[in-house]
């Protein structure tokens, strides 16, 4: 059983159960990863399981701001290959990620561009214009 620390004891049932999962732990335990980026990642974590795709995708950019600032490339690629798979997620349950019309696919493609989806990014232009 884990222990959870007291700012989780007040938190809703949901929210008590996921971050007593072994993958949250895991996430959260890693000393491979920076501490901010895995508060950003264990976020991530906990808003897909909960749905909240739109909420998800952005903890996954943050965690790639936070790799990029610690140089580590390959980290941070797949922060954003995985914040692509999850605004997908988000658009196929209508949640947006921004508000403006466009931005979504602003998003997307930019990140698809630092990732190295060079391919998959001017499809994704031609299919937005």
């Amino acid at each position: 059983m884990v222990t959870l620390h007291p700012i989780y004891r007040t938190a809703k049932p949901i929210s008590q159960n996921i971050v007593a999962t072994d993958e949250y732990q895991n996430i959260i335990a890693n000393s491979q990863i920076p501490e901010v980026a895995a508060s950003f990642l264990a976020l991530s974590y906990q808003k897909e399981i909960q749905g909240l795709f739109s909420e998800t995708s952005w903890q996954a950019i943050h965690a790639a701001w936070i790799y990029d600032d610690k140089k580590n490339l390959d980290a941070a690629i797949s922060c954003r290959k995985k914040a692509i798979l999850l605004i997908n997620q988000a658009n196929l349950h209508s949640q947006q990620i921004a508000g403006e019309i466009g931005a979504s696919e602003a998003i997307t493609i930019d990140l698809m561009r630092r990732s190295g989806q060079f391919k998959q990014a001017l499809e994704l232009i031609k299919k937005t214009k």
